[in-house]
């Protein structure tokens, strides 16, 4: 993949508050807790190295992701830069399989599962050289969810996100349905910055604190590392 040297969204000046763009781009913002001196990798939660998980260890260098598929039907991804940066093909897990994707440089965006057939989608984001050099990702339940989402840095570090299965045993108020009318996923929480109090209470049940977006300034659900490999696991409500 060619490399590009772009500025990513989150810049030297951190912002606080989250930008998830509406139209499915990006990931634009560093939470407070980085903007305090001394905050150091697995601050909050440490998860093991992916070489103990059977991943495999980190690649050569540069930016990269390691997804592996926790399911028993392909997983397809798309991907959404944020603005002026390069995009990246879709990708396809089989069930059991992982794959690594490398990124520029600079890269900020989001990837989601196209599981459901719907418009609500969990999304995992990421911004490589962000903050002081610092790679940041989270889970956002924000523009739906559909599948269950983990991200850790491949050397060790805070685990983010649930794999489990929030359709089983949700409230018919908060389903999204597709257009056959199956339930595939969770609504949105928040549309046109108005949240759904019944999809929000109801992923703050089911979602730990500071482990997932339920709405958009729950900036202690964005972790950050100096490890520029990821490894996220996922796996399709449906």
């Amino acid at each position: 993949m060619a490399s590009v040297n772009e500025t990513p969204r989150c810049g030297s000046t951190p912002p606080v508050s989250p930008g998830v763009d509406r139209t499915g781009g990006g990931f634009d913002h560093t939470p407070e807790q980085y903007r305090q001196p001394g905050v150091q990798d697995g601050d909050i939660r440490d998860a093991p190295a992916a070489t103990e998980t059977g991943i495999g260890g980190p690649p050569a260098g540069g930016n990269a992701i390691t997804f592996h598929n926790d399911g028993d039907k392909p997983l397809h991804l798309r991907f959404t830069q944020n603005a002026g940066l390069e995009s990246i093909p879709d990708l396809v897990v089989p069930p059991g399989e992982s794959r690594t994707v490398h990124f520029p440089q600079g890269w900020s965006g989001n990837w989601r599962s196209l599981a459901g057939g719907g418009d609500a989608f969990t999304l995992g984001e990421v911004a490589f050289q962000g903050w002081q050099g610092m790679t940041f990702y989270d889970d956002s339940r924000i523009e739906g969810s559909n599948a269950g989402l983990t991200i850790v840095p491949a050397g060790g570090g805070r685990l983010t996100g649930t794999l489990d299965n929030l359709l089983e045993g949700a409230p018919e108020d908060v389903l999204a349905y597709n257009a056959a009318g199956i339930p595939y996923g969770i609504r949105k929480s928040t549309v046109n910055d108005i949240q759904d109090p019944a999809v929000v209470g109801f992923l703050n049940e089911r979602i730990p604190d500071g482990m997932g977006y339920t709405y958009p300034t729950d900036d202690l659900s964005t972790a950050g590392t100096h490890d520029t490999h990821l490894v996220v696991r996922m796996d399709d409500f449906i």
